[in-house]
């Protein structure tokens, strides 16, 4: 795997965020703002959750055809994208300020992996547009 990171997460915090969110700058205000206030020290790795509906966005899947050594150029030349419009998401990502590269992009501060509600499409999440707002689970060590 490119990226790998994983957690068990035995209870989350629920938030509703009511306005839509257009992109990464704005999921981290709101992600942010509600790990602040549910005691997550944001400079440490964590992860999160997303319920909502999908205005669009484009994933991809990796179809590495590569028997070669596995590169970051190789890397970006497996990836397919897939566009998703106007269908409900669950959304599980991680959020780090420090591992660009290691298990977020080289370019971002999100890992986030996006399936339909149906279970028909399912892949990296790389952009996106929430219209309706969403529902933000945070972990959490009340029970």
């Amino acid at each position: 795997a490119a990226f790998l990171v994983y957690t068990i997460v035995e209870n989350w915090r629920r938030t509703t965020v009511r306005r839509g969110i257009a992109g990464e700058q704005q999921l981290g205000d709101q992600l942010l703002r509600f790990a602040v206030e549910s005691g997550i020290d944001v400079d440490q790795p964590f992860p999160f959750l997303l319920q909502c509906h999908m205005a669009q966005a484009t994933f991809h899947i990796l179809c590495n055809q590569s028997d070669g050594e596995y590169n970051p150029h190789l890397h970006e030349k497996a990836k397919v994208r897939l566009p998703i419009a106007d269908k409900s998401v669950e959304i599980v990502g991680f959020y780090s300020r420090r591992h660009r590269g290691v298990f977020t992009p080289r370019d971002s501060d999100f890992h986030m992996h996006v399936r339909t509600l149906d279970n028909q499409l399912s892949g990296h999440l790389e952009s996106f547009s929430f219209s309706q707002g969403v529902v933000l689970y945070l972990p959490t060590d009340e029970s």
